[in-house]
């Protein structure tokens, strides 16, 4: 019951994101919404009143000239990105959304904004699971994983999980608990940390996401150290009541996103 309350009011708030002020559309640059389109041209220091405005490839590209600048507005193949190219060598990227039979251009969305889209958020102290909602960025809904601070909570960390590294996290969790309760009675007084045992996963080589899980020993205490490296350097020390909670979290959303791709398959 509390999980389709806490859908239901998440799902509203990404509706009402999704409301915001597009820049122009782009089936109707040089029709109604002409002016708009002139407008977002001035913000890169073309004055559209002078410059040459022409469709090309089947309406998947636009070209825009003039004396001293020269821009390339192209569509990718799922029209879901518009990328404009200033002079061959600098580039910007913009969100494409159909509405209304029209395809409407908004701005990027920032890594702040995407963070703030998820639904069925389900959280125990400053480490959270999602499932991602589809937006502009990525294709299709998926679990999500981060860790905030508690005195910072503007700092978070966080990362995309597919399908395989759901099951990497499920069964390292799974293998740390055994390695902890094999260490747990140890007498060996480690007066620094030691890291006992580790296992790492990359999640994106380009930006440099992974997961790391570790079992640590500082002094008599042995911990399970979760960590995300991601826009920054979070972790968090977990224990088998954390773990556990973990692995039913992980459960409850793999099973609402099957539930979610059966909705936007049909």
């Amino acid at each position: 019951m509390d999980t389709e309350i806490t859908i239901q009011k998440n799902q509203s708030s990404i509706r009402k994101d999704k409301s915001k002020k597009d820049l122009f559309c782009w089936d109707e640059i040089t029709e109604k919404d002409k002016p708009r389109f002139l407008k977002f041209l001035q913000s890169f220091g073309i004055d559209g009143l002078v410059a040459k405005i022409e469709k090309m490839d089947n309406g998947r590209t636009i070209n825009i000239s003039c004396e001293k600048k020269i821009l390339s507005f192209s569509l990718n193949i799922e029209k879901t990105k518009a990328t404009l190219k200033i002079d061959d060598f600098k580039t910007y990227d913009f969100t494409v959304k159909k509405e209304n039979g029209k395809l409407n251009i908004y701005p990027k969305p920032k890594i702040s904004e995407l963070v703030d889209k998820w639904i069925l958020p389900l959280t125990k102290y400053n480490l959270k699971f999602w499932i991602h909602s589809t937006n502009e960025v990525y294709r299709q809904p998926s679990i999500a994983i981060g860790l905030g601070t508690i005195s910072k909570p503007g700092i978070f960390s966080f990362a995309l999980l597919d399908d395989n590294s759901v099951q990497w996290l499920e069964s390292t969790l799974k293998e740390s608990l055994e390695t902890y309760d094999k260490y747990k009675t140890s007498k060996n007084k480690a007066v620094d940390r030691l890291t006992l045992w580790e296992r790492k996963k990359e999640l994106d080589k380009f930006r440099k996401i992974s997961i790391t899980v570790s079992v640590v020993k500082k002094g008599e205490n042995i911990s399970i150290n979760l960590m995300i490296n991601a826009n920054a350097f979070l972790y968090v020390d977990l224990y088998p009541d954390d773990i556990d909670w973990i692995l039913t979290t992980l459960s409850t959303a793999k099973n609402s996103l099957e539930t979610m791709l059966r909705k936007e398959s049909k």
